[in-house]
């Protein structure tokens, strides 16, 4: 029986011992191959294989290199956008990694760890924790660290002074990585220049940024992460040709175009050439792939320009709707993008405070602390200011939308119609329809001029002016339609404010474009009810419908839009800025049932302000 026990003991072992080596094996060459694949920029495959080198550790229940197939699939989570997740992929490594001790593999693999985070940190405009992190990777070098990692930490805290506007501290930190003599075609030795070449770039020194970008170009897998710098090297240098030849290699011959940190830049790069030669529609297609992009990697920075290209855009293209809404998406990400940038610059003034320390610790905590009140105060003030700046600014755009409206509502066409409507009746010795259109049209002009002044009305004001203009439309075009207006029992139309000349463009383009076109009698209807914390308004006709009367409107002189029917759009949207899930104007086509035009429905939504006695 002890034999036959020895015996089953005897085969086992080996067999055990087999497979821990197949196991260890097939993790080294699983691993290697990933690493391979990433530094070759193939993220997507290369994700796999250190997947599957996981499984294999966590099978052999070795930690250490479980943590190490964390790094490097949170590497090339980065790489492929996924900057959340790659967050949370590393730090779980580094768990697992322990604390290094006197191993320097070990201690080689935390320093890489430490790296990658910070450049994620710094992705994600989180400068703050992207110093930390650095700063604690540094400090373990005095306990070792191979020269590579080294070099490319010193490299990462000099993108992050750079960052923060610390042009003189980055060019430091550059300069002490090239003294550790990196090796032309080594990635360390691509990284560096192609840092080095960003920070002349924004300094200005475009000739010395070109040196080090070629510097960067020979032995790099993935050169297009060069050809963006070029190209907004040659942008800021007022050389669209050029830059736009760089931005377009880009996009040739790769399988990596979801890459934010090149995709992204590049469109937005694209966008800002196209819009400078007036190519709008191309400027706004690759503007809201860059948005899109941006949006879904959540690069707060590339969103942030993507919405400010967008406005200028759409503004070009004269929708003031949508215009201001990507400014107000610009300024959200604007002031948090400042946020970040701010803390890191406290970060940043504590460190070089600690740097110096050695010269006087009493004077230089005295300094700090008021250098830190200094700048806080500061920066407080500036944020105040930009604050401020960006309301005055909302409320002049305001007061000219108004202004506008006024003069859209007063234009000289609509007054010529007035009075050319008088003139036939006059002619035709009608004059008692004269009389009560005049006194219409002067009673309308004097409540225009009245309520010019005011930002805001009563919707009992609003439905007073309206009401006249139907009338005097009525008596223009005698049986043409008739309209009515309700609202349920709950709105008050005298105390509720409501923007002034909201009602009538609206009203304008259903008789014109609709009613007047249709066979018989039309109908203009108008209700308002109140949803929650909005007034909802809709106007609905039986005219002709939005594709017959676009086919009739080709046909005529008159080729755009009612301007007050933009404008009344565009302030909608202003008055309801800030009001979360309110929707402020839609329109809908209306069918009968055998599928024909019916007429039209508009429906606005006015955020609901009580008026004050």
């Amino acid at each position: 029986m002890l034999r036959r026990r020895l015996a089953v003991l005897l085969w086992i072992l080996p067999s055990f011992a087999f497979a821990q080596f197949n196991d260890a094996e097939q993790f080294s060459r699983t691993f290697e191959l990933g690493q391979t694949l990433i530094y070759s920029f193939r993220p997507e495959e290369a994700l796999k294989e250190f997947n599957d080198a996981f499984t294999i550790a966590a099978r052999m229940k070795k930690r250490i290199r479980m943590g190490r197939s964390l790094l490097g699939a949170a590497q090339a989570q980065w790489y492929l956008g996924r900057n959340t997740n790659a967050i949370d992929t590393i730090k779980q490594g580094l768990q697992y990694l322990g604390d290094p001790g006197n191993d320097k593999n070990l201690l080689n693999e935390k320093l890489f760890g430490l790296r990658v985070l910070s450049n994620i940190y710094d992705a994600n405009g989180d400068y703050e924790n992207a110093f930390i992190t650095t700063t604690e990777a540094l400090s373990y070098y005095k306990k070792g660290g191979d020269q590579q990692n080294h070099l490319l930490t010193l490299v990462q805290m000099g993108n992050l002074y750079r960052n923060v506007g610390e042009y003189p501290a980055a060019g430091r930190y550059y300069e002490e990585a090239e003294k550790l003599s990196p090796q032309p075609r080594e990635y360390s030795y691509r990284e560096l220049y192609h840092q080095k070449g960003r920070l002349y770039t924004e300094r200005g020194l475009f000739d010395s940024a070109l040196i080090c970008y070629t510097r960067a170009l020979p032995g790099h897998p993935n050169p297009k992460a060069i050809y963006v710098r070029i190209a907004e090297n040659y942008w800021r240098q007022n050389k669209p040709e050029k830059a736009r030849k760089y931005f377009m290699l880009i996009f040739r011959k790769t399988k990596f175009l979801e890459d934010s940190q090149i995709f992204t830049p590049a469109l937005i790069g694209l966008g800002k050439i196209y819009l400078k030669w007036g190519q709008t529609d191309s400027a706004l297609k690759v503007s809201l792939r860059a948005f899109e992009l941006a949006s879904l990697k959540r690069a707060r920075q590339n969103k942030r320009d993507a919405s400010l290209l967008l406005s200028e855009i759409y503004s070009n293209l004269g929708d003031s709707g949508r215009a201001f809404y990507y400014y107000r998406e610009y300024v959200v990400l604007k002031d948090s993008v400042l946020s970040s940038q701010f803390k890191g610059h406290v970060y940043a003034f504590i460190r070089k405070a600690e740097e110096a320390e050695h010269a006087s610790q009493v004077k230089l905590l005295r300094w700090t602390v008021i250098g830190l009140i200094v700048l806080g105060g500061l920066s407080l003030f500036i944020l105040l200011l930009r604050t401020n700046n960006e309301k005055l600014k909302m409320r002049q755009r305001a007061g000219e939308l108004e202004m506008q409206a006024l003069r859209a509502q007063m234009n000289p066409h609509f007054i010529f119609n007035c009075l050319s409507a008088i003139n036939h009746f006059i002619l035709k010795n009608e004059t008692e329809k004269a009389s009560s259109y005049l006194t219409r049209f002067s009673r309308l002009i004097r409540l225009v001029l009245v309520n010019s002044g005011k930002s805001t009305i009563s919707l009992e004001e609003e439905l007073d002016m309206l009401k006249l203009y139907l009338d005097m439309e009525q008596l223009r075009f005698t049986n043409a339609f008739d309209y009515y207006i309700a609202y349920d029992d709950n709105v008050k139309p005298a105390m509720i404010e409501v923007p002034s000349f909201i009602l009538q463009p609206f009203c304008e383009n259903a008789i014109w474009h609709g009613l007047l076109h249709k066979d018989g009698k039309g109908k203009l209807d108008i209700r308002f009810q109140l949803d929650k914390n909005s007034l909802v308004c809709t106007i609905t006709d039986n005219g002709i419908g939005r594709e017959k009367a676009a086919v009739l409107k080709s046909g005529s002189k008159e080729k755009t839009d009612s301007f007050g029917h933009k404008l009344t759009t565009e302030r909608i949207v202003l008055f309801n800025k800030g009001v979360r899930n309110i929707e402020s104007f839609s329109i809908d086509d209306l069918v009968d049932k055998n599928g024909e035009a019916a007429g039209t429905r508009v429906t606005i939504r006015i955020h609901n302000k009580i008026k004050n006695d």
